[in-house]
This record gives structure tokens, C-alpha cells and sequence, in this order.
């Protein structure tokens, strides 16, 4: 199942124009993102890729955002890796929105915490 979730990201991430990747030490968000990679095309000095594995403890969250014009359609990807290198779950979803408030699905604690919990689409 692991493999199949990989290709999928990687699937969505080749089809996106900006991908994000968050990673978190659990659920809580407590402590702030303990990596972040943005990979954004128009940004100077952006990273190319983001990371696409497992090898991680904690939660991550892959962001793969398609814009168009004023607005973006976005695909998430959340996975939680165990102390032991284990999936213990995941969770897809998807949003809409103007492209002013992109930087806020990537950055705001409260709506990711909303994300985090909400039943998987």
C-alpha cells in the first residue's frame, strides 16, 4: 500500500505547477513544522523537488497545487510514520481557492489541524 501511495504523490506532484512538503512530529503540530520544502518554479532559489518517501517519523503532508489564474485546486496527501518506520494511516483531500490564499493551506495551524482531522475524502 505504501508503494502505491508513493506513485500516487509522485503522479500528482509531476502534474502540479507548485508542491509543498510539511512535516510535523505528530497529529498535534505541536512544536511547528520540523521540515518544510516548497517547490515553486517562480520563486528564486526554490527547491526543484520535494522529498517523496517514507523515510520519516511523524506526519507529513504533501501539498500539490495546479493554479489557475486567481485560483488554485489543490490535492493533499497526509501520512503518519510510527516510531518503528511503520504507515499507521493516511488521508487524501482536496481544495479550492484563490491564489492569495495558497500560502495560508501550507502555513496556518488551525486549518491544518481541521484538515488533519477531518474524515479522509
Amino acid at each position: 500500500m505504501e508503494e502505491m501511495i508513493l506513485r500516487e504523490v509522485r503522479r500528482l506532484a509531476d502534474a502540479a505547477d507548485v508542491n509543498a512538503f510539511v512535516r510535523y512530529a505528530d497529529a498535534t503540530l505541536k512544536g511547528g513544522p520540523l521540515e518544510f520544502v516548497l517547490a515553486d518554479p517562480e520563486q528564486p532559489d526554490c527547491d526543484l523537488a520535494i522529498p517523496i518517501s517514507f523515510a520519516f517519523q511523524g506526519l507529513g503532508i504533501w501539498f500539490m497545487c495546479r493554479r489557475y489564474g486567481e485560483t488554485f485546486h489543490m490535492r493533499h496527501v497526509i501520512v503518519e510514520i510510527d516510531e518503528s518506520g511503520r504507515f499507521s494511516r493516511g488521508q487524501v483531500g482536496e481544495q479550492e481557492g484563490y491564489w492569495e490564499d495558497f500560502p495560508t493551506y501550507l502555513s496556518d495551524e488551525r486549518l491544518l489541524g481541521s484538515i488533519i482531522h477531518a474524515k479522509a475524502a
